[in-house]
């Protein structure tokens, strides 16, 4: 379910999807019945708040807990009903972290599509917030950047060369290194859209990921579906469109 939180009673998925969150136990025993998962559940809840735990429906019976539900009742469940594909977010980096917060968390590699994007700029200066949670995971993520090789619209753009790119991404870059993160910058021919590509989930961007100064300047981001998803992947995949990528260079640790 995009941007919800939820864990499962008996759920399962293939490992390979990366759906699954690993959380640390809250009971000494491990659990060994539906009631004891659910209590589990419920105690995970008051660490790191659920959207929803879903149980069979002599296991609700026993909890009188909102957020749980019958598996057989779930479309009238309210948290149920009101999930949503799409969520709209004031333009400011907390707002951001809070909507990508499972993603940072959880993907292992993201995708940032911005034709814009340019750290020196005033209103891509907290960019390097989106990246730096990612310094206190084990594994580490994959990080791709992508933006148009020029700067600017219409008569008035330019063409940087790869030694002003450089210099334009260098304090991110050293930012990144103090915390063991490294990125890819990948620069195309022009193009418009703004997208974040995860291996768990695909979202529309259409402001990108600059912050705006005015108050409640809202923006509303979408969850691709699957087809398109791997569609936007391969656009901005070098092996299937070598001719329209311009440059690429590393930034970050063991750069």
């Amino acid at each position: 379910m995009p941007f919800d939180k939820l864990r499962a009673n008996g759920w399962s998925e293939s490992p390979a999807n990366n759906r699954l969150r690993r959380f640390p136990s809250h009971h000494e025993s491990t659990p060994t019945s539906a009631q004891h998962w659910c209590q589990e559940s419920l105690s995970a809840h008051g660490i790191d708040a659920l959207t929803g735990i879903i149980a069979a429906h002599t296991t609700k019976q026993q909890f009188a807990q909102g957020g749980v539900a019958s598996i057989e009742k779930l479309t009238g469940t309210t948290w149920w009903q009101n999930r949503s594909p799409s969520v709209t977010v004031d333009r400011k980096t907390d707002g951001y972290l809070k909507v990508l917060n499972r993603a940072l968390t959880q993907a292992n590699s993201l995708i940032f599509i911005d034709p814009n994007l340019d750290p020196i700029r005033h209103n891509y200066r907290e960019f390097h917030r989106l990246l730096t949670p990612l310094a206190s995971r084990a594994v580490k993520t994959r990080i791709e950047i992508h933006r148009s090789l020029c700067r600017g619209d219409g008569p008035a753009r330019t063409f940087p060369t790869e030694t002003d790119w450089k210099a334009s991404f260098a304090v991110l870059g050293n930012t990144l290194r103090s915390q063991g993160i490294s990125a890819e910058i990948f620069f195309w021919d022009d193009f418009h859209e703004r997208y974040l590509i995860t291996d768990i989930i695909g979202i529309s961007v259409p402001a990108g990921f600059d912050v705006s100064g005015k108050q409640n300047d809202w923006s509303t981001w979408g969850r691709l579906g699957r087809e398109d998803k791997d569609k936007i992947q391969r656009l901005f995949d070098p092996a299937a469109r070598l001719g329209s990528l311009k440059g690429r260079f590393s930034i970050g640790a063991s750069v």
